[in-house]
């Protein structure tokens, strides 16, 4: 193997592991959000689900081998999915558009979470079941990858 390969392999090999370590972080903001709720703390189930995007997004593009540059725009990260939808493992790309479109969604909530009043049980409701499918995926693509 040339160097150069072995260099690549060493890359992907530390994007693997730091899809891995989204992942784990995005698990345990997740077990987070069910007491957020009962504390009718509505903006910070919403503020972290937006994390648990963060992770979870960030995860999945270094799975499939793409730097996201430590970005935490997640707009920007939907951008990197789809440019790279051709790198992205099946089950990302089926689920690109639902992806795409709870993305917009959580970003237009959390752009509006300093207005008083603007984020409701029901948002944070929503918010929780969009964090338990993008967990839900992450970990069915990272964790249920056969090496």
């Amino acid at each position: 193997m040339s160097k150069k390969n072995q260099e690549d392999e060493i890359a992907l090999a530390a994007l693997y592991e730091s899809s891995i370590a989204g992942l784990t972080r995005a698990e345990k903001r997740h077990k987070t959000l069910p007491i957020l709720l009962v504390e009718k703390d509505f903006k910070d189930v919403v503020r972290q689900t937006g994390e648990i995007y963060n992770f979870c997004l960030s995860g999945l593009l270094h799975f499939s081998g793409i730097d996201s540059g430590g970005t935490a725009d997640l707009k920007e990260m939907i951008s990197l999915l789809d440019e790279n939808q051709a790198r992205m493992p099946k089950l990302v790309k089926e689920n690109m558009r639902r992806l795409r479109d709870t993305t917009q969604r959580l970003v237009a909530k959390i752009d509006r979470e300093d207005v008083p009043d603007a984020i409701s049980k029901e948002d944070a409701v929503r918010a929780m079941e969009w964090a338990d499918k993008i967990v839900q995926l992450a970990q069915n693509v990272i964790k249920d990858y056969d090496d």
